[in-house]
């Protein structure tokens, strides 16, 4: 079992047998005498300090050491320590792959037993002259009765000498913050403390960085490090004054409204600083005010020892004149003067300074009137109220009341058409009428039909009032005469026959006395009480005529064979929108 070195690298070499029997029992070898180290005996080779690479870092002129024991291998012939018995006896020897850096070492005292308690050491030195960066190789070897076998190797690394350090650090403070006049500081100051020593490295803790928030007249801070090289001490005094002066400018007068002023201004200072105290103030601005302004700034500017500066204004405004004032009406214009609607009233102020603040408008005139005087007045913003302003106005908002018929009917008397007369008046109460206009006018020839006469009334105010009315103009008929009965006889007549219908109109008309498309007939139920029509007469079609001598207008209506069984109402419609039916049954 192997034992090793606590917190020691280990490195393992082989011891080779010249003579190895090839069974077991073995046979000594016949160069030695009394137990010879035997092959695959174990040396355990440990090197202080060496890293689990195997390599070691040493300054000119410093030494080293490696220590190395055997570890039994049995299995080879001889059971246990091959170093033991029979004179058996091994050493250890370190060679160097550079003798000028560091020299050869060895051979090591011997040793007759195997294991850590059997080790043995070797020191090596560096030349003090050796170049830094030289990296030397070593070499462990172990001798013993049965030879020499090389067990493994590790490195020496030449390094730079530790410097020495005679001086203690370096504390800075490093100062960071607004910075006023005369040493002040005029904002939050923040100290941070630089501790180096560029030879051993400080030491000590570091020093707390600190942040002064308030004001001060004067603060010390202290900062101390230590190093190899002893131990230093840095003050530091802050004084921070961040606050303005007190600065005040305050006016007095007689104050009007909306912070005008309405007399002279004056204007009182105050100034003040508690900590860095006052240094220099400067005014501005005329004192007392005595003339009107719209925008007047008295200034007091003071500076403290810290170089902060303070500024207090005061803007005052003065007016002491009062505005004008002008009355406007608004409505609806007519004609001669005269306002058709409520008239409203706007009052317009004038201020060449604080300008209009408020005006008092008199009350809207709603009802007519012929002469109507409205006052008002103006305030300035200041306060200051103007003279009383006047305008008359009239007015007539009623419409001229209208007398018209509610309808005229005349009847055609020649060529359908008809003389219209009528009877239409208009009165206007307040400012009179002006006219009256119907169309058609009174007396006009109309043709028949119904016609809208309109009539239209303006009064001096140019109001007007409209108004309308219908006139008829309608034919005089008479008639159906024979063949034809009325008052609701059917009339049974052949089908196919051709009917003549006759009728007057009180004389002839003309022959457009038809409604389009008329006349019609349709289809009804047949009625009770009938009588034959004792004349038809022969035509191809349906047609109108004039019969002069009768005085009378025949229209042929060709009715249709198909109608045979059948009742149909026949319906005569004239130009004057009026209709006349007659009803027939067919066989």
């Amino acid at each position: 079992m192997k034992a090793h070195l606590p917190a020691l690298a280990t490195l393992t070499l082989l011891l080779a047998a010249c003579h190895q029997a090839p069974v077991s029992p073995p046979a000594p070898p016949a160069a030695h005498t009394g137990g010879a180290v035997k092959a695959q005996d174990l040396v355990i080779v440990n090197v202080n300090g060496v890293v689990p690479t195997g390599n070691v870092t040493k300054e000119p002129g410093q030494t080293g050491s490696a220590s190395f024991y055997l570890d039994p291998t049995n299995g080879d012939g001889k059971q246990g320590c091959n170093a033991t018995g029979n004179g058996g006896q091994v050493t250890f020897s370190l060679a160097s792959s550079d003798p000028s850096v560091i020299a050869n070492a060895g051979p090591s005292s011997p040793i007759t037993g195997c294991g850590s308690l059997n080790a043995r050491s070797l020191t090596y030195t560096v030349n003090p002259n050796a170049p830094v960066g030289t990296v030397v190789t070593l070499t462990v070897s172990a001798a013993g009765a049965q030879g020499t076998n090389t067990a493994a190797r590790f490195t020496v690394q030449v390094v730079a000498p530790t410097p020495t350090d005679s001086t203690p650090p370096v504390v800075t403070p490093t100062i960071t913050g607004p910075q006023g006049q005369n040493g002040w500081y005029t904002g939050d100051v923040t100290v941070v403390w630089n501790t180096t020593d560029p030879d051993s490295g400080v030491t000590s803790a570091p020093c707390p960085s600190v942040t002064l928030t308030e004001d001060t007249t004067g603060q010390t801070l202290t900062c101390s490090a230590t190093s190899a090289g002893g131990t230093s001490t840095q003050t530091v005094t802050i004084k921070r004054d961040a606050t303005l002066p007190d600065v005040t400018v305050t006016p007095g007068g007689t104050q009007g409204q909306n912070g005008w002023y309405t007399s002279d201004v004056t204007f009182e200072t105050t100034r003040a600083d508690a900590t860095s105290g006052i240094a220099s103030c400067e005014a501005s601005g005329t004192d007392p005010l005595t003339t009107d302004a719209a925008s007047h700034t008295a200034a007091l500017s003071c500076t403290d020892n810290a170089g902060n500066t303070a500024q207090a204004s005061v803007t005052v405004k003065r007016d002491a004149t009062a505005p004008t004032a002008s009355v406007t009406p608004s409505g609806t214009q007519g004609q001669n003067g005269w306002y058709t609607s409520d008239v409203s009233f706007s009052v317009t102020g004038q201020d060449n300074l604080s300008g209009i603040g408020t005006c008092t408008a008199p009350a809207a005139l709603t009802a007519d009137s012929a002469a109507y005087a409205a006052t008002a007045t103006c305030t300035d913003n200041a306060g200051n109220t103007s003279a009383a302003a006047s305008i008359t106005v009239k007015r007539d908002a009623t419409r001229p009341v209208l007398s018209l018929p509610s309808g005229v009917n005349v009847t055609a008397t020649a060529n359908s058409q008809a003389t219209v007369t009528y009877a239409a008046t208009a009165d206007a109460a307040i400012s009179g009428l002006a006219g009256l206009n119907c169309t058609p006018a009174s007396g006009s020839t109309l043709s028949v039909g119904t016609t809208l006469a309109t009539c239209a009334a303006t009064d001096n105010a140019g109001n007007q009032a409209t108004g309308s009315f219908p006139i008829s103009v309608t034919y005089a008929f008479t008639g159906f005469f024979q063949p034809i009965d009325m008052g609701g006889v059917v009339n049974t007549v052949k089908a196919g026959s051709a009917v003549p219908v006759k009728f007057r109109l009180g004389g002839y008309q003309g022959m457009t006395i038809l409604a389009p498309n008329a006349p019609t007939s349709a289809a009804n139920s047949c009625g009770a009480t009938e009588a034959p029509v004792e004349e038809t007469v022969t035509a191809g079609n349906s047609s109108l005529t004039w019969d002069a001598t009768a005085g009378q207008y025949v229209y042929i209506w060709k009715t249709n064979s198909a109608w045979a069984g059948s009742c149909r109402t026949f319906t005569l419609t004239l130009a004057d929108g009026t209709s006349q039916k007659a009803y027939f049954r067919f066989k």
